[in-house]
C-alpha cells in the first residue's frame, strides 16, 4: 500500500504543473485522419456527406478539429 501511495504522489506532482493546449478549430484533412485514427481517404468522404464541415484555402482542404 505505502508504494501505491508513492506512486500516486509522484503522479499527482508530475500533472502538477501540467497545462492544456487546445487544438486549432480548423485542421488539415491529414491531421485530422491521423487524430481520428484512420486514413485521409476515409475523411474526405465524410466531407462530401456532411458529417464534417469543410473549408478550402488555396489548394489545402480544412476540417472542423
Amino acid at each position: 500500500m505505502k508504494v501505491l501511495s508513492a506512486e500516486i504522489t509522484v503522479l499527482r506532482e508530475s500533472i502538477r504543473g501540467a497545462t492544456i493546449k487546445h487544438r486549432d478549430e480548423w485542421e488539415r484533412i491529414e491531421d485530422h485522419a491521423e487524430r481520428a485514427s484512420v486514413q485521409r481517404q476515409t475523411v474526405r468522404p465524410w466531407t462530401r456527406l456532411g458529417k464534417i464541415g469543410p473549408k478550402r484555402i488555396g489548394n489545402v482542404t480544412y476540417v472542423r478539429g
